[in-house]
Protein backbone atom coordinates (compact mmCIF):
# COMPACT_ATOMS: atom_id res chain seq x y z
CA UNK A 1 0.00 0.00 0.00
CA UNK A 2 2.79 2.50 0.79
CA UNK A 3 4.31 1.31 -2.60
CA UNK A 4 0.94 2.18 -4.41
CA UNK A 5 0.70 5.58 -2.71
CA UNK A 6 4.30 6.82 -3.78
CA UNK A 7 4.32 5.49 -7.24
CA UNK A 8 0.32 7.35 -7.74
CA UNK A 9 1.89 10.68 -5.70
CA UNK A 10 4.94 10.39 -8.33
CA UNK A 11 2.32 10.29 -11.09
CA UNK A 12 0.47 13.44 -10.38
CA UNK A 13 4.25 15.32 -9.74
CA UNK A 14 5.22 13.93 -13.20
CA UNK A 15 2.09 14.71 -15.33
CA UNK A 16 2.22 18.37 -14.46
CA UNK A 17 5.84 18.75 -14.72
CA UNK A 18 7.42 16.03 -17.36
CA UNK A 19 4.43 15.42 -19.78
CA UNK A 20 2.92 18.43 -19.37
CA UNK A 21 -0.32 16.73 -18.85
CA UNK A 22 -3.72 17.76 -17.90
CA UNK A 23 -4.27 20.48 -15.28
CA UNK A 24 -6.43 21.76 -12.63
CA UNK A 25 -9.95 20.51 -13.77
CA UNK A 26 -8.86 17.91 -16.15
CA UNK A 27 -6.47 15.91 -13.05
CA UNK A 28 -9.23 17.10 -10.61
CA UNK A 29 -10.89 13.98 -8.12
CA UNK A 30 -8.80 11.81 -10.54
CA UNK A 31 -6.66 10.21 -7.15
CA UNK A 32 -7.22 6.55 -7.07
CA UNK A 33 -6.40 3.62 -4.28
CA UNK A 34 -6.62 0.06 -4.46
CA UNK A 35 -8.67 -2.03 -1.97
CA UNK A 36 -7.96 -5.82 -2.74
CA UNK A 37 -7.05 -5.67 -6.80
CA UNK A 38 -10.00 -3.34 -6.85
CA UNK A 39 -10.08 0.37 -8.48
CA UNK A 40 -12.07 2.73 -6.86
CA UNK A 41 -13.28 6.38 -7.10
CA UNK A 42 -11.75 8.03 -4.04
CA UNK A 43 -15.08 9.98 -2.75
CA UNK A 44 -13.12 11.73 0.53
CA UNK A 45 -9.85 11.21 2.49
CA UNK A 46 -11.89 11.94 5.87
CA UNK A 47 -13.10 9.50 7.89
CA UNK A 48 -16.48 8.90 9.73
CA UNK A 49 -19.28 9.50 7.54
CA UNK A 50 -17.24 10.07 4.44
CA UNK A 51 -16.07 6.56 4.96
CA UNK A 52 -19.70 5.57 4.96
CA UNK A 53 -20.29 7.41 1.87
CA UNK A 54 -17.90 5.51 0.21
CA UNK A 55 -19.35 2.21 1.04
CA UNK A 56 -22.30 3.17 0.29
CA UNK A 57 -21.32 4.98 -2.84
CA UNK A 58 -22.77 8.31 -2.51
CA UNK A 59 -21.08 10.68 -4.24
CA UNK A 60 -19.18 13.31 -2.66
CA UNK A 61 -21.08 16.14 -4.71
CA UNK A 62 -23.24 16.30 -7.38
CA UNK A 63 -25.23 13.20 -8.57
CA UNK A 64 -24.07 10.05 -10.05
CA UNK A 65 -25.28 9.66 -14.07
CA UNK A 66 -26.96 6.53 -14.90
CA UNK A 67 -29.06 4.66 -17.46
CA UNK A 68 -30.83 1.34 -18.75
CA UNK A 69 -28.05 -1.30 -20.00
CA UNK A 70 -29.88 -4.47 -19.98
CA UNK A 71 -30.81 -4.47 -23.88
CA UNK A 72 -27.61 -2.35 -24.76
CA UNK A 73 -25.10 -4.20 -26.86
CA UNK A 74 -21.43 -3.61 -25.57
CA UNK A 75 -20.21 -1.86 -28.76
CA UNK A 76 -23.54 0.06 -29.06
CA UNK A 77 -23.18 1.26 -25.13
CA UNK A 78 -19.54 1.82 -25.56
CA UNK A 79 -20.37 4.28 -28.89
CA UNK A 80 -23.02 6.28 -26.29
CA UNK A 81 -20.42 6.77 -23.88
CA UNK A 82 -18.43 8.21 -26.61
CA UNK A 83 -21.32 10.75 -28.06
CA UNK A 84 -21.70 11.92 -24.42
CA UNK A 85 -18.00 12.43 -23.92
CA UNK A 86 -18.30 10.15 -20.23
CA UNK A 87 -19.01 7.23 -18.71
CA UNK A 88 -22.14 6.32 -17.35
CA UNK A 89 -21.67 5.79 -13.53
CA UNK A 90 -23.94 3.10 -12.85
CA UNK A 91 -25.27 0.39 -15.48
CA UNK A 92 -28.86 -0.65 -15.05
CA UNK A 93 -30.11 -4.04 -15.54
CA UNK A 94 -33.20 -5.70 -15.53
CA UNK A 95 -34.37 -8.77 -14.79
CA UNK A 96 -38.55 -10.47 -14.59
CA UNK A 97 -39.80 -13.04 -12.09
CA UNK A 98 -37.48 -15.70 -11.52
CA UNK A 99 -34.91 -15.19 -14.26
CA UNK A 100 -32.21 -14.07 -12.07
CA UNK A 101 -30.80 -17.03 -10.34
CA UNK A 102 -26.70 -15.83 -11.08
CA UNK A 103 -24.69 -12.65 -12.29
CA UNK A 104 -25.10 -12.82 -16.43
CA UNK A 105 -21.78 -12.52 -17.98
CA UNK A 106 -22.26 -8.97 -19.03
CA UNK A 107 -22.59 -8.05 -15.14
CA UNK A 108 -19.71 -9.83 -14.35
CA UNK A 109 -17.97 -8.11 -16.99
CA UNK A 110 -18.73 -4.72 -15.97
CA UNK A 111 -18.51 -5.31 -12.57
CA UNK A 112 -14.85 -6.56 -12.87
CA UNK A 113 -13.97 -3.84 -15.29
CA UNK A 114 -14.65 -1.81 -11.82
CA UNK A 115 -18.30 -0.22 -13.19
CA UNK A 116 -20.98 0.07 -10.52
CA UNK A 117 -23.51 -2.03 -11.62
CA UNK A 118 -27.45 -2.24 -10.15
CA UNK A 119 -29.90 -4.58 -10.63
CA UNK A 120 -33.32 -4.76 -10.12
CA UNK A 121 -35.13 -8.32 -9.91
CA UNK A 122 -38.29 -10.25 -8.97
CA UNK A 123 -37.73 -13.21 -7.36
CA UNK A 124 -41.07 -14.78 -8.25
CA UNK A 125 -44.07 -13.71 -9.77
CA UNK A 126 -46.20 -14.04 -6.50
CA UNK A 127 -44.81 -13.02 -3.15
CA UNK A 128 -45.45 -15.07 -1.21
CA UNK A 129 -43.66 -17.87 -2.78
CA UNK A 130 -40.58 -15.53 -1.86
CA UNK A 131 -41.23 -15.21 1.67
CA UNK A 132 -39.36 -18.11 3.19
CA UNK A 133 -40.47 -21.63 2.96
CA UNK A 134 -40.52 -21.52 6.71
CA UNK A 135 -43.42 -18.86 6.50
CA UNK A 136 -44.97 -20.79 4.00
CA UNK A 137 -43.20 -20.09 0.87
CA UNK A 138 -41.79 -22.12 -1.98
CA UNK A 139 -38.37 -23.77 -1.09
CA UNK A 140 -37.67 -23.69 -4.86
CA UNK A 141 -37.47 -20.18 -4.74
CA UNK A 142 -35.05 -19.91 -1.44
CA UNK A 143 -33.01 -22.22 -3.37
CA UNK A 144 -32.62 -19.87 -6.59
CA UNK A 145 -32.29 -17.06 -4.19
CA UNK A 146 -29.24 -19.01 -1.90
CA UNK A 147 -27.51 -19.75 -5.85
CA UNK A 148 -28.22 -16.07 -6.54
CA UNK A 149 -26.37 -14.66 -3.56
CA UNK A 150 -23.29 -17.36 -3.28
CA UNK A 151 -22.75 -15.53 -7.42
CA UNK A 152 -23.30 -11.70 -5.53
CA UNK A 153 -21.33 -13.07 -2.90
CA UNK A 154 -18.05 -14.59 -5.79
CA UNK A 155 -17.89 -11.22 -6.72
CA UNK A 156 -16.22 -9.59 -3.21
CA UNK A 157 -14.70 -7.47 -2.28
CA UNK A 158 -16.46 -5.41 -5.60
CA UNK A 159 -20.14 -4.59 -4.66
CA UNK A 160 -23.28 -3.85 -6.52
CA UNK A 161 -26.97 -2.41 -5.73
CA UNK A 162 -29.42 -4.48 -5.77
CA UNK A 163 -33.48 -3.74 -5.76
CA UNK A 164 -36.11 -6.39 -4.80
CA UNK A 165 -39.04 -5.72 -6.89
CA UNK A 166 -39.07 -2.11 -7.82
CA UNK A 167 -42.37 -0.39 -8.30
CA UNK A 168 -44.60 -2.63 -6.10
CA UNK A 169 -47.60 -0.42 -5.77
CA UNK A 170 -48.84 -1.15 -9.16
CA UNK A 171 -49.00 -5.20 -8.23
CA UNK A 172 -50.62 -5.16 -4.81
CA UNK A 173 -53.27 -7.46 -5.06
CA UNK A 174 -52.15 -9.53 -8.57
CA UNK A 175 -48.63 -10.28 -6.63
CA UNK A 176 -50.01 -10.37 -3.07
CA UNK A 177 -50.44 -8.39 0.02
CA UNK A 178 -48.17 -5.41 1.50
CA UNK A 179 -47.15 -7.28 4.48
CA UNK A 180 -46.38 -10.29 1.55
CA UNK A 181 -44.03 -7.94 0.12
CA UNK A 182 -42.25 -7.03 2.95
CA UNK A 183 -41.79 -10.38 4.43
CA UNK A 184 -40.25 -11.08 0.86
CA UNK A 185 -37.71 -8.30 1.61
CA UNK A 186 -36.78 -10.14 4.72
CA UNK A 187 -36.30 -13.21 3.25
CA UNK A 188 -34.35 -12.22 0.26
CA UNK A 189 -31.76 -10.20 3.02
CA UNK A 190 -31.93 -13.10 5.20
CA UNK A 191 -30.67 -15.74 2.40
CA UNK A 192 -27.95 -13.82 1.16
CA UNK A 193 -26.86 -12.80 4.50
CA UNK A 194 -26.60 -15.86 5.49
CA UNK A 195 -24.88 -16.77 2.04
CA UNK A 196 -21.93 -14.22 2.29
CA UNK A 197 -23.56 -11.80 -0.03
CA UNK A 198 -22.70 -8.70 2.35
CA UNK A 199 -21.44 -6.10 -0.14
CA UNK A 200 -25.09 -5.58 -1.48
CA UNK A 201 -26.26 -2.02 -1.73
CA UNK A 202 -29.72 -2.47 -1.05
CA UNK A 203 -31.79 -0.16 -2.91
CA UNK A 204 -35.88 0.34 -2.00
CA UNK A 205 -37.81 1.49 -5.69
CA UNK A 206 -41.01 2.55 -5.32
CA UNK A 207 -43.40 4.54 -7.83
CA UNK A 208 -43.59 8.86 -7.29
CA UNK A 209 -46.48 9.94 -8.58
CA UNK A 210 -49.21 11.32 -6.48
CA UNK A 211 -51.82 8.70 -6.84
CA UNK A 212 -49.52 5.90 -5.75
CA UNK A 213 -48.13 7.76 -2.68
CA UNK A 214 -50.50 6.35 -0.37
CA UNK A 215 -49.19 3.08 -0.61
CA UNK A 216 -45.23 4.57 0.17
CA UNK A 217 -45.02 4.13 4.19
CA UNK A 218 -46.83 0.78 4.11
CA UNK A 219 -44.67 -0.93 1.59
CA UNK A 220 -41.29 0.03 3.71
CA UNK A 221 -39.41 -3.21 4.45
CA UNK A 222 -37.70 -1.62 7.24
CA UNK A 223 -34.84 0.98 8.02
CA UNK A 224 -32.33 -1.71 8.41
CA UNK A 225 -33.46 -3.09 5.26
CA UNK A 226 -32.71 -0.45 2.96
CA UNK A 227 -29.76 1.83 2.19
CA UNK A 228 -31.00 4.06 -0.88
CA UNK A 229 -34.52 5.52 -1.02
CA UNK A 230 -35.94 5.74 -4.75
CA UNK A 231 -38.30 6.50 -6.95
CA UNK A 232 -39.59 6.68 -10.31
CA UNK A 233 -41.47 9.36 -12.50
CA UNK A 234 -41.96 9.59 -15.68
CA UNK A 235 -43.46 12.63 -18.49
CA UNK A 236 -46.49 10.95 -19.89
CA UNK A 237 -47.57 14.04 -21.93
CA UNK A 238 -46.24 17.59 -22.95
CA UNK A 239 -48.87 18.96 -20.36
CA UNK A 240 -46.85 17.40 -17.72
CA UNK A 241 -44.67 18.94 -14.88
CA UNK A 242 -42.16 16.38 -14.63
CA UNK A 243 -40.00 19.09 -12.53
CA UNK A 244 -42.84 20.06 -9.92
CA UNK A 245 -43.70 16.90 -9.25
CA UNK A 246 -40.26 15.77 -8.37
CA UNK A 247 -40.21 18.13 -6.37
CA UNK A 248 -43.67 17.02 -4.62
CA UNK A 249 -42.61 13.48 -4.03
CA UNK A 250 -38.79 14.99 -2.60
CA UNK A 251 -41.21 17.02 -0.30
CA UNK A 252 -43.56 13.99 0.61
CA UNK A 253 -40.30 11.90 1.42
CA UNK A 254 -38.77 14.62 3.72
CA UNK A 255 -42.12 15.33 6.06
CA UNK A 256 -43.14 11.50 5.97
CA UNK A 257 -39.86 10.55 7.49
CA UNK A 258 -39.82 9.80 10.93
CA UNK A 259 -38.67 6.38 13.65
CA UNK A 260 -40.15 3.73 11.45
CA UNK A 261 -39.90 5.26 8.22
CA UNK A 262 -36.17 6.68 8.18
CA UNK A 263 -36.18 8.09 4.66
CA UNK A 264 -33.80 11.08 5.15
CA UNK A 265 -31.06 9.32 6.97
CA UNK A 266 -30.44 7.89 3.76
CA UNK A 267 -29.50 8.63 0.23
CA UNK A 268 -31.84 9.45 -2.58
CA UNK A 269 -32.41 8.44 -6.30
CA UNK A 270 -34.58 9.28 -9.10
CA UNK A 271 -34.06 5.50 -10.24
CA UNK A 272 -35.91 5.92 -13.29
CA UNK A 273 -37.22 9.04 -14.88
CA UNK A 274 -37.71 10.29 -18.76
CA UNK A 275 -40.57 11.77 -20.81
CA UNK A 276 -42.21 9.82 -23.00
CA UNK A 277 -44.36 6.88 -21.98
CA UNK A 278 -47.69 5.26 -23.71
CA UNK A 279 -48.99 7.04 -26.87
CA UNK A 280 -47.08 10.14 -26.48
CA UNK A 281 -43.93 10.75 -28.60
CA UNK A 282 -42.07 13.55 -27.05
CA UNK A 283 -40.20 15.85 -30.10
CA UNK A 284 -36.44 16.13 -29.02
CA UNK A 285 -36.36 19.67 -28.41
CA UNK A 286 -39.19 18.74 -25.74
CA UNK A 287 -36.47 16.20 -24.21
CA UNK A 288 -34.04 18.54 -24.07
CA UNK A 289 -36.05 21.53 -23.09
CA UNK A 290 -37.75 19.07 -19.57
CA UNK A 291 -34.17 17.98 -19.39
CA UNK A 292 -32.76 21.95 -18.87
CA UNK A 293 -35.34 22.36 -16.56
CA UNK A 294 -34.28 19.57 -13.84
CA UNK A 295 -31.01 20.86 -14.35
CA UNK A 296 -31.87 24.39 -13.60
CA UNK A 297 -33.40 22.91 -10.32
CA UNK A 298 -30.27 21.08 -9.50
CA UNK A 299 -27.89 23.52 -9.87
CA UNK A 300 -30.24 25.64 -7.55
CA UNK A 301 -29.74 22.66 -5.19
CA UNK A 302 -33.61 22.07 -4.91
CA UNK A 303 -32.61 18.55 -4.35
CA UNK A 304 -29.58 18.31 -2.24
CA UNK A 305 -30.79 14.79 -0.83
CA UNK A 306 -30.91 13.37 -4.84
CA UNK A 307 -27.44 11.38 -5.69
CA UNK A 308 -27.84 9.12 -8.10
CA UNK A 309 -30.60 9.67 -11.50
CA UNK A 310 -31.00 7.28 -14.25
CA UNK A 311 -32.44 8.69 -17.05
CA UNK A 312 -34.70 6.35 -18.97
CA UNK A 313 -36.21 7.32 -23.07
CA UNK A 314 -39.26 5.72 -24.03
CA UNK A 315 -38.61 2.55 -25.60
CA UNK A 316 -41.81 2.15 -27.73
CA UNK A 317 -41.68 5.71 -28.93
CA UNK A 318 -40.28 6.07 -32.56
CA UNK A 319 -38.46 8.98 -31.55
CA UNK A 320 -36.68 7.20 -28.57
CA UNK A 321 -33.68 6.36 -30.93
CA UNK A 322 -30.06 7.40 -29.91
CA UNK A 323 -29.75 9.84 -32.62
CA UNK A 324 -32.92 11.48 -31.53
CA UNK A 325 -31.73 11.61 -28.19
CA UNK A 326 -28.64 12.34 -28.13
CA UNK A 327 -28.81 16.24 -27.83
CA UNK A 328 -30.89 14.99 -24.30
CA UNK A 329 -27.84 12.82 -23.36
CA UNK A 330 -25.57 16.26 -23.70
CA UNK A 331 -27.38 18.35 -21.45
CA UNK A 332 -28.53 15.67 -18.70
CA UNK A 333 -24.46 14.83 -18.84
CA UNK A 334 -23.68 18.41 -18.19
CA UNK A 335 -25.14 18.57 -14.71
CA UNK A 336 -24.59 15.13 -13.33
CA UNK A 337 -21.85 16.55 -11.75
CA UNK A 338 -19.84 13.48 -10.93
CA UNK A 339 -16.37 13.99 -11.59
CA UNK A 340 -15.58 10.26 -10.91
CA UNK A 341 -14.70 8.15 -14.10
CA UNK A 342 -14.48 4.40 -13.56
CA UNK A 343 -12.48 1.78 -16.06
CA UNK A 344 -13.72 1.39 -19.35
CA UNK A 345 -15.46 -2.55 -19.93
CA UNK A 346 -13.64 -4.64 -22.00
CA UNK A 347 -14.26 -6.48 -25.55
CA UNK A 348 -12.52 -9.34 -27.25
CA UNK A 349 -12.23 -7.44 -30.82
CA UNK A 350 -9.46 -5.31 -31.96
CA UNK A 351 -11.35 -2.96 -34.05
CA UNK A 352 -13.01 -0.07 -35.38
CA UNK A 353 -16.56 1.05 -35.03
CA UNK A 354 -18.47 2.11 -38.38
CA UNK A 355 -20.06 5.23 -36.24
CA UNK A 356 -18.18 8.48 -36.09
CA UNK A 357 -17.38 9.90 -32.66
CA UNK A 358 -18.03 13.44 -31.79
CA UNK A 359 -15.52 13.86 -29.56
CA UNK A 360 -11.21 13.28 -29.16
CA UNK A 361 -10.95 11.01 -25.65
CA UNK A 362 -9.27 8.75 -24.35
CA UNK A 363 -10.42 6.31 -22.11
CA UNK A 364 -9.03 4.60 -18.98
CA UNK A 365 -7.29 1.24 -19.82
CA UNK A 366 -8.36 -1.80 -18.70
CA UNK A 367 -7.67 -3.97 -16.31
CA UNK A 368 -5.99 -1.45 -14.08
CA UNK A 369 -3.56 -2.57 -12.49
CA UNK A 370 -2.31 -5.19 -14.64
CA UNK A 371 -0.36 -7.84 -15.32
CA UNK A 372 0.80 -7.96 -17.85
CA UNK A 373 -1.09 -6.56 -20.83
CA UNK A 374 -4.38 -4.57 -20.36
CA UNK A 375 -6.56 -2.81 -23.37
CA UNK A 376 -6.54 1.02 -23.91
CA UNK A 377 -9.38 2.40 -26.23
CA UNK A 378 -9.80 6.14 -27.76
CA UNK A 379 -12.08 7.78 -30.42
CA UNK A 380 -10.76 10.55 -32.90
CA UNK A 381 -13.47 12.60 -33.79
CA UNK A 382 -11.37 14.16 -37.46
CA UNK A 383 -9.34 11.83 -39.47
CA UNK A 384 -5.26 12.42 -39.23
CA UNK A 385 -2.01 11.22 -38.48
CA UNK A 386 -2.27 9.92 -34.37
CA UNK A 387 0.38 8.94 -31.75
CA UNK A 388 -0.30 6.33 -28.91
CA UNK A 389 2.66 6.06 -26.56
CA UNK A 390 4.09 5.23 -23.04
CA UNK A 391 6.40 6.70 -20.73
CA UNK A 392 7.74 5.88 -17.20
CA UNK A 393 7.34 8.33 -14.58
CA UNK A 394 10.52 9.89 -15.60
CA UNK A 395 9.15 10.95 -18.66
CA UNK A 396 11.15 8.29 -20.79
CA UNK A 397 9.07 6.90 -23.72
CA UNK A 398 9.36 3.35 -22.92
CA UNK A 399 6.60 1.94 -25.94
CA UNK A 400 4.99 3.26 -29.34
CA UNK A 401 1.57 2.11 -29.96
CA UNK A 402 0.78 3.71 -32.79
CA UNK A 403 2.05 6.10 -34.66
CA UNK A 404 0.49 6.81 -38.30
CA UNK A 405 -2.86 8.16 -40.52
CA UNK A 406 -6.02 7.30 -38.91
CA UNK A 407 -9.88 7.56 -39.90
CA UNK A 408 -12.16 9.08 -37.65
CA UNK A 409 -13.48 6.27 -35.33
CA UNK A 410 -13.11 4.51 -32.23
CA UNK A 411 -10.05 2.23 -32.33
CA UNK A 412 -8.30 0.03 -29.06
CA UNK A 413 -5.14 -1.81 -28.97
CA UNK A 414 -3.76 -4.29 -26.23
CA UNK A 415 -0.76 -2.87 -24.57
CA UNK A 416 1.97 -5.90 -23.68
CA UNK A 417 4.08 -4.91 -20.87
CA UNK A 418 5.65 -8.13 -19.86
CA UNK A 419 9.65 -7.00 -20.82
CA UNK A 420 8.89 -3.87 -18.29
CA UNK A 421 8.98 -3.41 -14.10
CA UNK A 422 6.08 -2.47 -12.27
CA UNK A 423 5.46 1.15 -11.61
CA UNK A 424 2.83 3.79 -12.60
CA UNK A 425 3.04 4.70 -16.87
CA UNK A 426 1.46 7.26 -18.47
CA UNK A 427 0.07 7.11 -22.02
CA UNK A 428 -0.46 9.53 -24.36
CA UNK A 429 -2.72 9.87 -27.27
CA UNK A 430 -1.88 12.98 -29.98
CA UNK A 431 -3.81 14.18 -33.44
CA UNK A 432 -5.03 17.02 -34.75
CA UNK A 433 -3.34 19.34 -32.26
CA UNK A 434 -4.91 17.74 -29.37
CA UNK A 435 -3.90 15.51 -26.55
CA UNK A 436 -4.49 13.51 -23.45
CA UNK A 437 -3.07 11.73 -21.02
CA UNK A 438 -3.81 9.39 -18.47
CA UNK A 439 -2.20 6.55 -16.04
CA UNK A 440 -2.08 2.77 -15.40
CA UNK A 441 -0.07 1.29 -13.12
CA UNK A 442 1.58 -2.17 -13.66
CA UNK A 443 1.77 -4.73 -11.22
CA UNK A 444 3.48 -7.92 -11.42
Amino acid sequence: MKLMMCLVCSYFILTGEVLGGNRGGQRKKDLIYKVRNEIVPQTSNKEGADSINATLWIPEKGAWLGAEVSNCSVQSFREHESKISRQLDILRFYHGSGSWTTLTSNEHNYINAGRKVFVSFKPNSKWINAVGAANGGSSSVDAQLTKLAKSVASIKPKKMMICVWHEPQNDVGKAGTTQEYIAMWHNVRAIFDTNGATNVIWSWVVQGYSGQRKLVNVMWPGNQYVDWVAWDMYQGSSSDKLVSEQAEMYNWFSTNSDSIHDYVSKPWAWGEWGIGVNSWTPTAVQQVNTINAINAAVNANQYPRVHYMAYFDNNNAPNATSAILSGAWQAYSSFANSPYMTQYDSVTSVTKSNKLPEKFLLFHNYPNPFNPSTEINYSIAKSGFVTLKVYNILGQEVAELFDGYQKAGLYNIDFDASKLASGVYIYRLRSSGLTQTKKMILMK
